[in-house]
Order: structure tokens, then sequence, then C-alpha cells
């Protein structure tokens, strides 16, 4: 148990010593991606008795995500976080901490990052008010996300409240 415990340890700890430049991520996500396809194609058409499962996570991070990661690369499982700022700059489980020292961990694990917008604002004027105000939210979630992570910018968003008309009935 020892043995396997650092083995794991070793496995994080070179994982997050890795330095990687955005040309090598853009690759990876495509091959990623291709692979996927690839196999859910064969799923769905039976060539393939496997199960495929993607995992998505909304909102935070959250200071209690660092366990979520290394509890993922144990059983060496990928997940898309769909991350907001609507918290603030601040985790908050863990006021210390800033949300954007959680952003680069999530790729060194090798997870991809959605945008979830910035602030979540279903008040009337908030993103939910207008195309222009939601694509504002969404691009200055896309900024944080960037300047956290030296360049890292999502290509996929998620509505927050699950839909484009969230909080209207």
């Amino acid at each position: 148990l020892k043995e396997a415990q650092e083995l794991r340890d070793a496995k994080i700890e070179e994982k997050r010593s890795m330095e990687v430049d955005d040309e090598q991520i853009d690759d990876l996500r495509s091959e990623t991606f291709e692979i996927a396809a690839r196999l859910e194609n064969d799923i769905k058409a039976g060539r393939n008795s496997n199960k495929i499962c993607y995992l998505t996570i909304d909102d935070g991070p959250y200071y209690h995500g660092k366990k979520l990661l290394e509890i993922l690369d144990e059983y060496d499982v990928k997940a898309t976080f769909f991350l907001t700022t609507a918290n603030g700059n601040k985790l908050p489980d863990k006021g210390e901490l800033s949300a954007a020292s959680m952003y680069p961990e999530y790729l060194r694990y090798g997870h991809t990052i959605g945008n979830h917008t910035y602030s979540h604002d279903y008040s009337e004027g908030g993103i939910y008010s207008s195309p222009k105000a939601f694509m504002a939210d969404v691009e200055k979630q896309e900024e944080f996300t960037a300047e956290a992570t030296g360049g890292y910018r999502p290509n996929i968003v998620r509505f927050p409240g699950g839909r484009a008309t969230a909080g209207k009935n």
C-alpha cells in the first residue's frame, strides 16, 4: 500500500512539473477529441462493446478540488470543469487561496476547462438580459481563465442554470 501511495505521489508530482506550451495543449486536445469521437462512433455502430461516459463538473473552483483531481488521477479519469468566477477570486471554502491558483491545476492533471460565465448574474440586467450581456460575461470569464492559466482559452461554454433562459419562467 505504501509503495502504491509513493508511486501515485510521484506520478502527481511529475504531472505538476510538466511544462507544456499552448500548441502542445491544442494538439493533445484535438487528438483526444478525435479518439473519443471514433470510440463513440464505434460504440454507437456496435463495433465496440465498451462504455463511454463524459464527466463534467460545474462551478467552483473549490479548495477540495485538489483532492478531487488526485482521485480522478488515481483512476485515470479525465473531466471537463466548467468554471466560473461568480464566487470571486477567493475559494469559498478556503478563503486564503485564490480561484485563479486552481485553474492551472486542472490543466496539469490533463482535464479540460470550460467556460461557465464570469458572474452567474440572473438579475434584471444580468447575463440573460441580452445576447450582448451574455457574451460580455463569457468573454470576461475567458479573459480570467487566460490570465490564470497563462493563455488557455476555453472553447466550450455551459449556460448557467442549464439553459439560455435560466431564471425566466
